[in-house]
């Protein structure tokens, strides 16, 4: 893996001949440690920590846990989880649970040198999951299995713990081999800390028991900003083969290649993105039931606002998600078929960022929603942004519950003018 980055840093040596930053590195990037379930004493006694990590969960989640390679079988103290596999690299792996009461796990650092507004970054870790993860839900008490898919987050801050810009976001990872995810990271700002973190996989609209298995996390090595992030996915030189493990009963072949000879995971920009299906296909083939009930013809009315529920962004992004594309088709045809009709897209977020944050987030997507109808043909004045950042709350005390801010961060049109 080493040589894979060392490419890198050598493409953007030739991009930037005078020369680049030094990579940032982390502290114990293995996570090397005595195995141990992550406690709570109580709430006024130290927790269990991590060798050169600060715990960042909240008073009622436990910090995470750290996994032998292997695991030991025999003991509930060594190996409660059941979790079988061996490390990636080193002794020791991390693990991260999502609960069932919208709890999280999370752990952070600061850096030896920090992350640079207008330096981007090449960063990689080790992910995978269990087939089977033993711990106890906080609503029932009881012992459960938190086998539901989790994806990794890593934010940018300047102090403990802190969640300033999200860097780097995982899909759900739901693969038992050890998978090495590379992300492009581009901070907006200068940050002296990162925090990492397991989160539920989105959209989700109920809390749920998961983990995401964590290891080997490389440096943040400075890269060409021209670099393409698919470039960043490289084959590892010798990877670790997987140790023998239990399987689950089923067909012996499936006929589909196996899974584990899959490139590397790379995030991807908006412009890599997959462009959606055609405004025609949608037309000749609507779909059964209209996402945007308060589109159907003699329900609209000057000053109405209408909630785009099915429309989604990535946490922290402007960037609109493929599976958004269909409610934005039936928006086109919408305003294709009423030409008189101007409408303004509003962006609202949740009330947890800082407002600065919070108002240039909501206009960007606010504005890539316009940016979408636009390049399908719908005139520039028939449309109007803005951002209301956290201003609008639905719900005005969202910090509790995952549900509020999912119900806060929204985009919304309202009805300026049917023309007439």
């Amino acid at each position: 893996m080493r040589a894979a980055f060392v490419l890198i840093l050598l493409l953007s040596f030739l991009c930037h001949p005078e020369g680049i930053s030094q990579p940032v590195e982390l502290s114990n990037p293995s996570f090397e440690d005595e195995p141990h379930i992550g406690k709570i004493q109580s709430l006024y006694n130290a927790r269990t920590t991590i060798k050169d990590w600060a715990d960042c969960g909240s008073w009622s989640e436990s910090p995470p846990d750290i996994h032998p390679s292997g695991g030991f079988p025999d003991t509930l103290e060594q190996n409660g989880w059941e979790v079988a596999q061996p490390s990636r690299h080193g002794k020791t792996f991390l693990g991260m649970v999502v609960r069932d009461n919208d709890s999280y796990e999370a752990i952070s650092q600061p850096l030896q040198s920090p992350l640079k507004k207008g330096t981007c970054y090449a960063f990689s870790i080790h992910l995978s999951a269990s087939d089977q993860y033993l711990s106890q839900s906080r609503t029932t008490g009881q012992m459960s299995q938190f086998t539901k898919a989790a994806v990794f987050r890593l934010w940018g801050g300047t102090g403990p713990c802190e969640t300033i810009e999200l860097l780097a976001e995982s899909g759900p990872v739901d693969h038992s081999e050890w998978r090495n995810y590379t992300f492009k990271i581009e901070p907006r700002r200068d940050y002296s800390w990162v925090r990492i973190e397991a989160f539920y996989q989105t959209p989700s609209f109920m809390p749920y028991n998961g983990h995401i298995l964590v290891d080997h996390a490389s440096a943040f090595l400075p890269i060409d900003c021209e670099l393409p992030a698919n470039q960043l996915a490289q084959k590892e030189d010798s990877p670790e083969p997987a140790a023998p493990r239990p399987s689950k009963p089923g067909p012996q072949s499936s006929g589909q290649p196996d899974k584990t000879q899959q490139e590397p995971a790379v995030t991807l920009s908006k412009t890599e993105q997959q462009p959606p299906a055609s405004s025609e296909t949608v037309k000749k083939n609507p779909p059964k039931e209209r996402i945007i009930k308060e589109l159907e013809e003699g329900k609209i009315a000057k000053g109405q606002v209408i909630r785009l529920d099915k429309l989604y962004f990535p946490a922290d992004s402007e960037v609109i998600e493929p599976e958004s594309f269909e409610l934005l088709e039936e928006l086109f045809v919408f305003l294709s078929e009423n030409p008189k009709v101007r409408v303004e897209i509003g962006g609202h977020t949740n009330t947890i960022p800082d407002p600065e944050w919070a108002d240039y987030l909501s206009l960007e997507r606010a504005k890539s929603v316009a940016s979408y109808l636009i390049e399908k043909g719908i005139s520039t004045n028939r449309l109007e942004t803005k951002g209301y950042g956290k201003n609008k709350p639905i719900i005005a005390n969202d910090r509790l519950s995952r549900y509020a801010q999912q119900k806060n961060q929204r985009v919304e049109i309202m009805i300026l003018s049917l023309g007439d």
